[in-house]
């Protein structure tokens, strides 16, 4: 715990992550978030933009989950639930229940539904706390899964918020009208 971040991200960086497992669980949140901005965030060359590295992102919730889920879990919940947010939008949609269409569909709801069906049979799907993950991308969905399920079971509050922005990303750039503005 008194380690600073760059130290820790050079020794994860001269080992290897996916040996670091046991080190990086026993990181604080302030370590863990401080490595993230080191280690995630990278530029395509110099002098251009640096852009979230979504799959690195992947590798660290499956090393992470690897450990112990529940573990992966509380060190994640104490994280800045933006830059967790931000993760897993890069790897999957995020949908209340009560939005997803059921069999018996109205006229009126068979666009949502027609949506929703060629999401289910293109991705993977999972339910957890009453909302339904569609991964957009198939590497560390294992790991996301536990890592929900955890979340949901143990740091309950956290899992909201982290919900509430995942729905936001998840939905955003859907109504081009600005309808969605409406009351």
């Amino acid at each position: 715990p008194l380690l600073q971040p760059g130290l820790l991200h050079q020794v994860i960086q001269t080992c290897g992550l996916e040996e670091c497992g046991e080190l990086v669980v026993l990181a604080t949140p302030h370590q863990l978030e401080g490595i993230f901005d080191l280690d995630l965030w990278r530029a395509d060359g110099p002098g251009l933009d640096e852009t979230f590295d979504a799959d690195r992102f992947g590798v660290w919730l499956e090393v992470l989950v690897d450990v112990d889920a529940a573990v992966a879990a509380r060190t994640l919940a104490g994280v800045d639930v933006r830059l967790v947010t931000t993760g897993l939008a890069q790897h999957a949609r995020v949908v209340h229940l009560a939005a997803v269409p059921h069999a018996q569909s109205t006229d009126d709801d068979d666009e949502v539904a027609e949506e929703f069906e060629s999401v289910k049979k293109s991705t993977f799907t999972h339910d957890v706390g009453g909302y339904r993950f569609s991964s957009t991308r198939t590497d560390s969905w294992d790991a996301i899964v536990a890592m929900l399920t955890a979340l949901n079971g143990e740091h309950r509050d956290y899992f909201q918020r982290l919900l509430r922005g995942w729905i936001e990303l998840s939905n955003d750039g859907y109504e081009s009208d600005g309808l969605d503005d409406l009351f």
